[in-house]
Parts: structure tokens; sequence; C-alpha cells
């Protein structure tokens, strides 16, 4: 579904990354992953992308050790 911008962004403007950022805080594995997986997603959108960046939660948490260098080749990718 995020794989547009258009639906990107509006996954982000319902406040998508605080909800994934939620689940990677206190999901059980499985919701962690999928999390993981939506971030990854979303950040193929720019203005997304940077909000992730920003927020030292996501960027050392559980979604840097699933995701870690592939999602910031893509994050460099992008920018």
């Amino acid at each position: 579904m995020a794989v547009s911008d258009f639906n990107a962004l509006a996954i982000y403007d319902h406040e998508g990354v605080k909800l994934y950022k939620q689940l990677l805080e206190s999901g059980n594995k499985e919701e962690k992953e999928e999390a993981c997986r939506g971030l990854w997603t979303l950040s193929f959108n720019e203005l997304v992308s940077k909000a992730i960046l920003s927020d030292s939660k996501i960027l050392s948490g559980q979604f840097m050790s699933i995701f870690g260098s592939v999602f910031l080749h893509a994050l460099n990718f992008t920018l």
C-alpha cells in the first residue's frame, strides 16, 4: 500500500511512523518485524525518510538491528 508516494504520505499523515515505532518498542517478534518492513517501505518517500532519520529511538533500536545497513543504504539512495 505504501509503495506510492501518495499512500506513504497518507500513512505518515495519520501517524503511521509513530504506530510502527510503538510496535518496535512493545510488540512481539512478529509485530516488530512487520513494523520494520513498514518503516522500510515508507522510507522510500523523501519526507518520511527524513522523519525516520530524525528519530533516534527508531535508529538505535530493534529496527536497525534487523534492517540496519539495507535501510541506511536505501535512505542515502533516496536523499
